[in-house]
Parts: C-alpha cells; structure tokens; sequence
C-alpha cells in the first residue's frame, strides 16, 4: 500500500497562556512519533511510505490537499493529540473529499484517551491505541480481513473499518508495549528536510529531538 503520514497543522490549536515570544519564535521539533512508525514500516514491510509535516513547512489547507491528491495514497495516518484536534478534523475532512477510499488512521495521546469519542468522528475509519510502531504494520497487513483485524491489539474500528455514524464499534484494547528499545529503528528523518527543524533555545541551529525512554 501507499502510506502517507502527516502531522496536521496548527492553525487552531489550543495553546496556553504562554509569552508572545513563546508562540511565535518556539521553532518546530520532528514529529518523532509518526517517523518511528514510518521507520518501523520500511523496515518491516513492503509499503511505500511518505511524510508530510504540515507544520514546519507552514502548508496552507489548499497546498496540504494538493500533497495529499499528488501522493496519491491508499491509507493516510495522522497524529492526534487534543490540542491539535481541530486542525486534525479539518485534515481528515481534506483526505475524504479528495477520496472517501482512502482510509484514515489516528493515533497519539488523544486517540489513546478517548477511543469512543474519536471513532464515532466523520471520516475516522480507524484508531491506533499505544504504542503504533507494530500495530500499524498488522492494521496495513489485515486491513481487508475483519475477523483477522480483530485478533491485533491495540485497534479500534467500526465493523471491520466504517468510520461516521451507526455500527458496532470494535476495541481490541491496549498493547503490549514494546519491552526491548533496540527492536525499534531509528526514526526515519530522511523523509523530512532536517534543516527546517530549530528552537527558540537554539536560534540559527539545527535542532533534534530524542526520546530517551518510554
């Protein structure tokens, strides 16, 4: 399958009551969740997959929805967390209009903490609980296969994929985490410009981010 993974923008995001400079000189950290999935998808599978963030190359919706119909994809992945849900609602609207066979896939902190709110949203065919790396893989693999579906750990969906309304919502619960660190790739940074990535702290420099732990 064609993978695309997109971290949404954030026109409205929720932020807090933090200084002018803050908000507007804070720079933007790789979005290191979805590029260990993509990494973990190169290097455990066949899929061909690509990454847009939204946010560090500061795409308006028309240049995003233009990524998205160039890409061509079959499955799109977002990142969700509550104080980008709007931006990631407006994301998911943009990927159904261009295809409604495209199917849509949340994860992240948000996801996690409000599976049955978030399944029922237009356009969400499915959830990633956890952690994403593996289950991800194992969505892509039996994606056409309800009854197998079932058998993965850490899915939500709605009768075999159907996001909107109505249907038997099917929640396969948490995963196991991942015990052994080193089983993961390193995130895949070649599939975005690292140049782009910089911090208020670092002005002028490149700057990365790590996860030291889980």
């Amino acid at each position: 399958m064609k993978v695309l993974l997109i971290n949404p923008p954030r026109f409205n995001e929720i932020i807090g009551n933090n200084p002018a400079i803050i908000e507007e000189e804070r720079g933007y950290n790789p979005p290191l969740g979805i590029l260990y999935v993509a990494a973990y998808l190169e290097e455990h599978s066949a899929h061909d997959v690509t990454v847009i963030d939204s946010q560090v190359e500061e795409l308006s919706y028309n240049e995003l929805g233009e990524r998205i119909s160039s890409a061509g994809p079959d499955v799109v992945g977002i990142t969700a967390m509550t104080m980008t849900l709007i931006d990631v609602m407006k994301t998911v609207a943009l990927v159904k209009g261009i295809s409604k066979d495209i199917r849509v896939v949340l994860g992240g902190p948000h996801v996690h903490i409000f599976p049955d709110e978030t399944i029922r949203l237009d356009g969400v065919d499915y959830l990633i609980l956890g952690e994403g790396e593996r289950v991800f893989k194992e969505l892509l693999d039996r994606m056409d296969d309800g009854p197998r579906l079932r058998e993965v750990r850490g899915l939500v969906f709605k009768d075999g994929g159907g996001g909107g309304e109505g249907g038997e919502v099917v929640n396969t619960g948490t995963p196991p985490v991942v015990e052994e660190l080193d089983e993961l790739p390193f995130p895949a940074r070649h599939l975005v410009d690292y140049k782009k990535y910089g911090s208020l702290l670092s002005k002028g420099n490149v700057v990365t981010t790590v996860f030291t732990s889980r």
